[in-house]
């Protein structure tokens, strides 16, 4: 089967699956109906089990908010540090170390209800259910635009449409490479986009010289390269959850485990990241750098 024929087949089951369900096939489960994120909506959840959920989802959102208004408090303290004629690096690095911390206090919260959610679940709900790793991808407008969220979102529900029809074929070992390319290209165009549009968002708003942005692409160059080793250990970290879900002996002690081993992942990341930040903002003018994005661009955008 060629790459082309295999496309088309993909696009005709999709196209099938929109019209029997009268939604987009990665998003059979979308909706706001009671609050419940998308990755719930397949899980035939019991009335019993649906206010439990509920209960959580919405102490999960009281607590985050409260996180939320620290986190833009500290917006607020970082831009006038970014004002100073002569930056005070240590104190925006107090700043910046507060919304690493918020953002870690995010993941806790979120671990916290992901495992009561999961231990109310029964064997077969559970098999399908996301990895904490997919849960926390929910996604936050506070940090991106709602356009760009969807656009975004758009690329993952893709993906995610030809892991799960692929699965659904029988594939020959050669017709699963050609799937497996499909995938990566979907991948690469989303964080092209990203990154592209980051670019243009600096450029635009800080007025960059062709000399800054080539010093721009360096140093987010470099991060990309520090990270991959760091989104190996997730993409481990994650098969892992994955199995233990998946295990008729479901042990929540080793799932907790690998979490808080992927929330320690990221908490490495975003340290890279506030490195990246403080790097960034020395290229940059004082009129610029009164101008320029916070940390929480660094740490949750590129």
């Amino acid at each position: 089967m060629s790459k082309k024929l295999l496309i088309t087949i993909l696009i005709i089951l999709i196209s099938g699956l929109i019209v029997l369900s009268g939604v987009y096939a990665g998003n059979l489960f979308k909706g706001k109906e009671k609050g419940f994120p998308p990755q719930l909506k397949r899980l035939n959840l019991t009335d019993e089990q649906k206010q439990e959920i509920e209960k959580i989802l919405k102490d999960l959102r009281d607590k985050s908010e409260e996180i939320f208004k620290i986190i833009k408090e500290n917006i607020e303290k970082e831009k006038e540090l970014l004002s100073e004629e002569v930056l005070n690096e240590k104190d925006l690095d107090v700043v910046v170390e507060s919304q690493i911390k918020n953002l870690i206090d995010l993941y806790s919260l979120r671990k916290d209800a992901y495992i009561k959610i999961v231990s109310i679940l029964n064997n077969d709900q559970r098999k399908i259910f996301p990895t904490f790793i997919e849960f926390s991808f929910i996604k936050s407008h506070y940090f991106k635009p709602n356009f760009i969220n969807e656009i975004i979102e758009d690329f993952n529900e893709r993906i995610r449409d030809y892991i799960r029809i692929g699965r659904k074929l029988n594939l020959s070992e050669e017709q699963k490479e050609e799937l497996k390319m499909l995938i990566r290209d979907e991948n690469i165009k989303k964080y092209k986009f990203i990154y592209l549009l980051e670019l243009r968002f600096l450029k635009k708003i800080l007025n960059l010289s062709d000399e800054q942005i080539e010093k721009v692409k360096e140093i987010f160059k470099n991060e990309k390269e520090k990270e991959k080793e760091y989104f190996e250990k997730i993409r481990e970290n994650n098969k892992k959850q994955r199995e233990i879900l998946k295990s008729e002996n479901f042990n929540e002690e080793e799932l907790t485990n690998l979490i808080d081993e992927y929330i320690l992942i990221e908490r490495d990341i975003y340290s890279l990241r506030k490195n990246l930040y403080f790097e960034f903002l020395k290229i940059l003018t004082f009129e610029q750098r009164k101008n320029s994005p916070t940390s929480i661009f660094f740490l949750k955008g590129i």
